[in-house]
């Protein structure tokens, strides 16, 4: 039978475009979305130039410069900047493009449905980036799959186009879901197209020069200081390197470095470059050796395997199980073989449970049934009952927690309606940034507040807290003027910054003013 190409007289294509916007849409008449981390609250401040930055910027640092561009380039809409509706289109392009493709290889209207509402629930109330990016991969591989089996070139085409978005939206989600997805691919059939040959040459060629520019983008003089630094930085906050080095206090007594001196790095405090000196960092790493060889790096990686049966996702791997067994796909073994493996080497280097970097690997599994299933298996009734049963518990948890981080962010707002906007230093999660910063709406008074950041942008040069160390103002100035500075931190923190001013400082630390908004409390700090 003739793949669909219509549905009840509707062009699948748009047929699959309005159903990922009426989801959506019904959705969000029950709780507005919300990002799930704070990493795209960070970079619409970059693009735009609000919060912890002093002027806007397209070097969003996760994802491409290009990525930057594109997003500056979107206008605001009714408020809606244009970081979250690159955002929220990208969501959209993906979930109505792995729609209509499974619409296309005939997997049943339903089974088709269901499974992409079950797919695309949680982020499009929680949005992240790096899911989008693994999302558009995925349906990148979806259009590649169809195109083998019509040699349709605007499928090939999508498919080199979603990558593309992927990749510059975020290059290593997008990379790993490819390989993810090569099982599924019949590989010997692309080989001998040559169409396929020359698109995917051209689409390397692409991938090639944007990450070159990327790179060029951070080559400047302005750069060097956020540059010397983020490799160290990076390896002590996201790859473990400090629970190691706790175990080691040879090599911090080598470089004169103390236990709070950790708690300071564990805790992202890099404005004092006696405390974050990239060339001690880099020594001490030196000295600890390769991460992924550390004591504990077996039982990461194994911990991250387990993560994997986070009671979130449970519906959805649950599921994807049930489809591998049900279509008895080899193809699909060898995804869920290639997943466990990735899963298990980013544990090993230092990176397990990272929930929104596993999502996209489950979406895959979800998927991979039913991409490599033959033109004649579809799921029957009680398959599709399963589906259904689990695209509605899956609903249901992420609704229920909509509701009650929508109620909570409703408490902060007020809590927070007097917040000065002078500039005010910000450390760690003690700001709540996803309560604060919709992804719909921004309240202007919220988006005037001014914040000096202690984490990754520190040193960035669009930063507030770079223009601050430009002026004479850093925190360390700050710290020791007579007015004092003002930061956002509960009492474990400002124990971390009394230690720090006794040991760095060979001062003590007094609070010269308190405020309290709701559970966050402000203080304006002297060290002297």
């Amino acid at each position: 039978m003739a793949a669909p190409t219509r549905l009840r007289g509707i062009p699948a294509l748009a047929a699959a475009l309005l159903a990922s916007v009426m989801m959506m849409a019904l959705l969000y008449q029950y709780a507005d979305p919300r990002w799930m981390t704070n990493d795209d609250i960070a970079m619409s401040m970059v693009a735009h130039g609000y919060g912890l930055t002093d002027h806007g910027s397209p070097n969003l640092f996760f994802s491409n410069v290009l990525w930057g561009y594109l997003v500056r380039a979107i206008p605001a809409v009714h408020g809606v900047l244009g970081y979250s509706i690159a955002s929220l289109t990208a969501l959209v392009i993906a979930s109505s493009t792995l729609l209509y493709v499974l619409w296309r290889l005939e997997t049943g209207f339903w089974t088709g449905l269901l499974v992409c509402a079950l797919i695309l629930a949680r982020p499009a109330l929680f949005p992240q980036f790096t899911i989008n990016a693994g999302l558009l991969s995925l349906a990148a591989i979806a259009c590649w799959r169809l195109y083998a089996r019509d040699r349709s070139w605007p499928a090939l085409a999508a498919g080199c186009a979603l990558f593309l978005a992927g990749f510059l939206e975020r290059n290593h989600e997008a990379l790993i879901v490819l390989i993810l997805g090569l099982p599924l691919l019949p590989w010997r059939t692309l080989a001998g197209l040559w169409p396929c040959r020359l698109a995917l040459v051209l689409l390397a060629g692409i991938l090639v020069c944007a990450t070159w520019f990327d790179r060029q983008s951070y080559k400047g003089a302005e750069w060097t200081a956020f540059n010397a630094l983020n490799l160290p930085r990076a390896a002590f906050t996201d790859f473990g390197a400090l629970d190691s080095l706790e175990h080691r206090p040879d090599i911090l007594t080598r470089y004169g470095y103390t236990h709070n001196d950790l708690e300071l790095l564990k805790h992202w405090f890099f404005v004092d470059p006696d405390v974050a000196d990239p060339e001690k960092l880099s020594a001490m790493l030196r000295d600890l050796g390769p991460l992924p060889a550390q004591s504990d790096s077996l039982s990461k990686a194994l911990l991250g395997v387990q993560m994997l049966w986070y009671s979130d996702f449970v519906p959805l791997l649950t599921l994807a199980a049930l489809l591998a067994i049900a279509y008895r796909s080899r193809r699909a073994a060898i995804s869920w073989a290639l997943c466990v493996l990735a899963v298990f080497c980013l544990g090993l280097a230092g990176r397990p449970g990272t929930l929104h970097v596993y999502y996209p690997l489950i979406a895959a599994l979800l998927l991979a049934p039913l991409l490599a299933a033959r033109p004649a298996q579809r799921a029957g009734p009680l398959l599709t009952t399963a589906i259904a049963a689990a695209c509605t518990l899956n609903l249901g948890m992420v609704l229920s927690q909509a509701g009650t981080m929508a109620a909570g962010a409703r408490e902060l707002r007020t809590a927070l309606a007097d917040f000065p906007h002078e500039t005010v230093a910000i450390w760690g999660a003690n700001y709540p940034f996803e309560a604060m910063y919709g992804v719909l709406r921004n309240d202007p008074a919220v988006q005037g507040q001014r914040f000096y950041g202690l984490g990754v942008f520190t040193l960035a040069p669009f930063a507030v807290s770079r223009a601050e160390q430009l002026a004479g103002r850093g925190f360390p100035e700050r710290l020791q003027s007579p007015e004092g500075m003002p930061i956002l931190a509960n009492d474990a923190y400002i124990a971390r910054l009394a230690a720090y001013c006794a040991e760095h400082r060979h001062g003590q630390l007094q609070a010269l003013a308190v405020q309290h908004f709701g559970p966050l409390t402000l203080s304006r700090q002297q060290c002297r």
